[in-house]
């Protein structure tokens, strides 16, 4: 190589390098999350679940206490409320059973078993009785004990989906009891307002009705007196029928 050959190739060096430099740089790694394993999922219920739904007894804003206790007896006896209970109940164990797979598991398991020998068969030596050899036949026991022991270490989560599965199930559970509560509780409320309403409008009827012969004895007795020539047109006017079959429809009801 020549003197200037060598200074080309010096000269570009540092070109060489710059490019090098600012070369893009990607990396191939691809980071890892770790997920959460299923024993710290968090199983416990919202506060609206534990304490009571907002506004779930809605009833008591009437300030009824006849309305209050025909509802809480609706709810304490109703079968729908206990079977949702049950539920509820399975949900929770179902949960929890799923839950505690992810820590230490304990077996023991153990097995005893005597039969007698037969002299004859395989096992005949067994059937004699010989201290030297530690034969008391002609019976044979023979006992088994186990312990195992395991933990799986769930670290990345392979049951965290079944867990908040489990969860979920739990927490649908709880709304289904709360929906039946609900429907109880209106229908109950339902009812026993249509009952008022009967009552107060046979209440009002019976006024009318009373008020209907106070005007039909006070115009007979003007009639009886010479007062007026008639009673027919004030009978026909007021129409005391009517409002008694108005009050034996309400009756029947």
């Amino acid at each position: 190589m020549n003197r200037n050959s060598f200074l080309a190739a010096t000269a570009s060096l540092p070109l060489f390098i710059l490019l090098a430099g600012c070369a893009p740089m990607h990396d191939t790694r691809q980071s890892l999350t770790q997920q959460t394993p299923s024993s710290h999922v968090d199983s416990s219920l919202p506060a609206a679940l534990k304490n009571g739904w907002p506004d779930s007894q809605w009833w008591k804003a009437y300030h009824d206490a006849q309305l209050d206790a025909l509802i809480d007896n609706a709810i304490q006896h109703s079968p729908d409320m206990q079977v949702a209970e049950q539920r509820i109940q399975l949900a929770e164990a179902q949960a929890k059973a799923v839950e505690a797979q992810d820590g230490p598991q304990l077996d023991f398991s153990a097995d005893i078993e005597r039969q007698r020998m037969s002299a004859e068969g395989l096992m005949g030596p067994f059937a004699i009785t010989d201290p030297a050899a530690g034969t008391t036949g002609p019976w044979y026991t023979n006992g088994t004990f186990g312990l195992t022991a395991g933990w799986d270490l769930d670290l990345w989560g392979k049951n965290r989906a079944e867990v908040t599965a489990r969860i979920g199930a739990v927490k649908a559970r709880e709304a289904e009891q709360e929906q039946t509560r609900q429907l109880l509780a209106s229908g109950v409320a339902r009812l026993y307002w249509e009952w008022q309403t009967q009552a107060a409008l046979k209440n009002v009827l019976m006024q009318i009705e009373h008020e209907q012969q106070n005007v039909v004895t006070v115009n007979r007795e003007l009639y009886q007196h010479g007062i007026t020539s008639s009673v027919e047109g004030v009978e026909t006017d007021i129409d005391a029928s009517k409002t008694q079959q108005q009050l034996k429809t309400l009756t029947v009801k």
